[in-house]
């Protein structure tokens, strides 16, 4: 007698791996706010003897930091109920609202100029810096246009539309001036391009025609040839264009394996500049040494891989782009800024995603976090009803249902 395997309820019911679970990519939001939690941590740790000593607050930053945090919090919770599909329609509104904002940044009594840039909106509270919202809806309207595309992408006249469409962004960006953040919105959706299939030839080409443009836009400007200089010989002018390189260094250096302690490090006194935006890598090496510098490391790599995993999954082309573009974001702009701090980039004025102070920056990224999550539910919610259908006969509008998810397709 042999045994018989076989499913003992028939056909109707097939022996197949459990059906995927339809829940919130909980990897990555805890990535995210452990990241977050070590920068309110350290923005206190940074900032207090300089607020104190200049506002009579030693609280200062880390009360507003709060408030952006709960900010950005209550702007992922939004993106991650609504539905992504939406945005495919919206993205031109997105784009042009960005746009219509980067104009009114120039403009005197609107924009709020600092060291000699208009980059922040005053909201009265807080100024907001309108290009790193801009870059968001610059990457959703993008991606929106290569999904439409589709493969006429490898045609030169499509390729030019979507590239002028990233220049004009940039261009009113380099006016503030912010030569890093235009470089940034450049560079990530020419990325973005060569994934949904542009031809290398046009990619290199727009490279090709960059590169001298970008010598120009840094010999006309003294201070942007300076910072050159400085990174290239940071000791050559130690007293001016050299210095924050050599401050972030020295912080690193005395930090050693296991650090100062948290709230010990002495850059934060008056030695180094911006060291709870821009160089608040600095501060954690100092203070926690190379396992601060090994855990935040580690933690931007998880929420790499948890990003692109969400892009690579889909099986919507616009969700794939937007979600590799708001993942790529992430990860160039920590590269970036880990990389002024060790003192292998020029500085550029990047901050570190959720760990930096500043509001626009945390409720951006967060609202792409949210993003990545609606896209990763979706998915996981096509995939039951496809398992559903397949192995108890039910139809697909009869599937497990997640807050904001509506059965009718949307273009």
């Amino acid at each position: 007698m042999h045994s018989d395997n076989r499913n003992p309820l028939g056909p109707a019911i097939k022996a197949a791996e459990p059906p995927p679970v339809v829940m919130p990519d909980y990897v990555l939001i805890a990535v995210a706010f452990i990241l977050t939690a070590i920068g309110v941590v350290m923005v206190f740790s940074a900032s207090g003897i300089s607020s104190y000593a200049k506002l009579n607050d030693g609280f200062y930053y880390l009360k507003k930091e709060v408030i952006w945090v709960f900010a950005a919090w209550g702007g992922m919770l939004f993106t991650a109920f609504f539905d992504y599909r939406y945005y495919k329609r919206m993205s031109p509104w997105l784009y042009l609202f960005a746009l219509v904002l980067l104009v009114l940044v120039l403009v005197p009594g609107i924009g709020k100029q600092v060291n000699g840039a208009r980059r922040w909106i005053d909201l009265g509270f807080m100024p907001f810096q309108v290009s790193e919202m801009g870059k968001l809806f610059l990457i959703i309207f993008v991606s929106a246009l290569l999904a439409q595309a589709d493969t006429k992408i490898r045609e030169p006249r499509v390729f030019l539309i979507v590239m002028g469409v990233v220049g004009v962004m940039a261009c009113l960006v380099l006016l503030e001036p912010d030569f890093g953040m235009a470089s940034i919105m450049t560079v990530i959706c020419l990325s973005i391009m060569f994934i949904a299939g542009a031809r290398k030839i046009h990619i290199a080409g727009v490279m090709t025609l960059a590169l001298p443009l970008a010598v120009l836009l840094v010999v006309f400007k003294p201070y942007r040839m300076r910072r050159l200089m400085a990174f290239w010989n940071p000791w050559a002018d130690a007293q001016d264009s050299g210095f924050h390189i050599i401050q972030s260094l020295i912080a690193i250096v005395s930090g050693g394996v296991f650090g100062r302690g948290l709230g010990m490090g002495n850059a934060k006194r008056f030695f180094l500049p911006e060291q709870h935006t821009d160089f608040i890598f600095s501060v954690i090496l100092e203070e926690t040494g190379m396992i601060g510098m090994v855990l935040i490391i580690v933690l931007f790599a998880i929420l790499g891989w948890r990003g692109f995993r969400v892009a690579m999954a889909s099986q919507d082309k616009f969700a794939t782009y937007m979600a590799f573009g708001i993942t790529f974001t992430i990860m160039l702009q920590a590269v970036v800024n880990m990389g002024v701090a060790v003192g292998v980039l020029p500085v550029t004025g990047l901050t570190l995603p959720f760990v930096s102070f500043g509001g626009a920056s945390l409720i951006s990224t967060y609202l792409g976090i949210g993003i990545l999550v609606n896209i990763s539910t979706r998915d996981a919610v096509r995939r039951k009803m496809a398992y559903e259908k397949n192995h108890f006969g039910r139809g697909g509008d009869r599937g497990p249902r997640v807050p904001g998810n509506r059965p009718r397709a949307i273009n």
